[in-house]
């Protein structure tokens, strides 16, 4: 795949499914790797305690995991983690899965700072999600108080929303650290 890929002209590949595994196949044809879904993503919402914790554990195993073998075969190419803040139970206050977020994001700010690394979210509109909106972002980009943490620009999602997808560049342009092929 990533040998087709580079021969219909792409750049840059996302890897999703959180598979460290994939990113050597990516370098050696001369792909750069996009982004890396993060592992566990959904449980960083957990009400559980428990699961918040576990899923943050595995989050920073998992980035360090990306690191080691993106650094060791592209040093240049920029790591950066995908998410979605989705709730596992969206039926929880928007208040308590914000704080839930909140909780379990913060906890990866030094580790982003120590690799080098970034996080964008991805404003899909699903069932109870806490960062969708222009509203979403501008809390969790100034609550989580870390620079590495930004957007995931999908304009398709914008417009579903009803929301100018110009005017949402102009505001968040400068944390917009990835960008769907597909927009």
């Amino acid at each position: 795949q990533a040998v087709w890929a580079k021969a219909a002209g792409f750049g840059s590949i996302d890897i999703v499914g959180a598979r460290a595994a994939g990113i050597p196949a990516l370098l050696e044809a001369g792909l750069t790797v996009g982004s890396i879904d993060l592992p566990g993503w959904k449980n960083m919402l957990s009400p559980d305690r428990e699961q918040r914790l576990a899923a943050v554990a595995e989050c920073k195993s998992f980035m360090v995991e990306c690191s080691e073998a993106l650094r060791s075969g592209s040093p240049a190419n920029p790591l950066v983690f995908w998410t979605m803040m989705l709730p596992s139970d969206p039926s929880r206050t928007r208040k308590e899965n914000y704080g839930y977020m909140l909780e379990s994001y913060r906890e990866l700010n030094g580790l982003l700072a120590d690799l080098d690394a970034s996080i964008v979210i991805e404003g899909w509109p699903g069932p109870g999600c806490v960062v969708c909106t222009p509203e979403g972002y501008r809390s969790f980009l100034r609550d989580c108080q870390c620079d590495r943490v930004g957007v995931n620009y999908d304009p398709s999602h914008l417009i579903r929303m009803g929301i100018d997808p110009l005017r949402f560049l102009k505001e968040f342009g400068p944390r917009t650290y990835h960008v769907h092929a597909k927009d």
